[in-house]
């Protein structure tokens, strides 16, 4: 068995930006699936500042459609634990307050024009 050796990758650099941001894509990726999935939603119910944490990333970065995905994996999240817990009212406020920005990246994402291709 042979294992890759990976070189260090400095997050100040600007490959190091795009690393840490397609690193942030791909679990972000991941949440999703775990979050619709009935088998597994519950491994990412205690998630929500994490994938928050993502989508504000995202949504600084102006990276409209990972930030809308973000927001609306963590609106999912905040749905799973105030079903679970119907009397945690603060779940639903941030469930809203999730499917709100959720709406305004995709808003944005609508009114940017593309990059053009690399």
């Amino acid at each position: 068995m042979s294992t890759a050796v990976i070189a260090p990758v400095n997050p100040m650099s600007a490959d190091g930006k795009e690393t840490v941001m397609n690193v942030m894509r791909r679990d972000r990726a991941n949440f999703t699936r775990l979050v619709e999935d009935p088998k597994n939603a519950d491994a990412a119910a205690d998630q929500y500042d994490v994938v928050l944490g993502f989508a504000r990333v995202f949504d600084a970065k102006k990276d409209w459609p990972d930030a809308q995905a973000a927001y609306r994996v963590t609106m999912k999240i905040a749905v799973l634990n105030y079903v679970k817990d119907p009397s945690a009212t603060s779940w639903r406020d941030k469930a809203e307050e999730a499917e709100r920005a959720s709406v305004v990246a995709g808003q944005a994402a609508e009114s940017t024009p593309a990059d053009p291709p690399h």
